[in-house]
């Protein structure tokens, strides 16, 4: 006789409780997507900044072929260290890229690389691009790249 004076709850209370619970779970995850959206836009931000600011290069004449090799005199014109430089070739044969090795420059630093490839066919564009760290990540600053058209022979 106990139980007989506890009643049940209602399925229309029942139907009203799972809709807000519904809508606050719902109202918590749009606010955490929308953070965490915000939060990797500033770190984009962030990343375009620091190469548009710091991280710049130029090459000393253009790039040129001899002997198997890429040979060319790369400067960092920024004001803050270069880790590397990325090669990026464009051609008839092909899209590829790969890093220079030990291409890391102080600012006002030149840095002299013969790079062994066979030579590509046809028009060839070739994109050096500035390699930096931005907390512990390597990033490619495109802001500060140079770019070559052709390929010649060394003189």
């Amino acid at each position: 006789m106990l139980y007989r004076s506890k009643k049940a709850m209602s399925p229309l209370i029942a139907t009203v409780l799972l809709i807000a619970f519904a809508v606050a779970l719902g109202t918590m995850i749009m606010n955490w997507g929308v953070e965490e959206t915000r939060k990797s836009q500033v770190v984009q931000v962030g990343v375009d900044t620091t190469c548009r600011a710091l991280a710049s290069m130029s090459l000393q004449g253009p790039a040129c072929y001899q002997d198997n090799k890429v040979k060319f005199t790369a400067k960092n014109i920024g004001v803050d260290r270069i880790d590397g430089v990325r090669l990026q070739v464009e051609s008839a044969d092909g899209n590829f890229q790969f890093d220079v090795r030990n291409s890391g420059m102080v600012s006002g630093e030149s840095i002299d690389k013969e790079i062994p490839m066979l030579k590509p066919e046809g028009d060839v564009s070739l994109y050096f691009i500035p390699l930096v760290s931005q907390q512990g990540t390597i990033v490619e600053c495109y802001v500060g790249q140079h770019e070559q058209n052709g390929l010649p022979r060394c003189s």
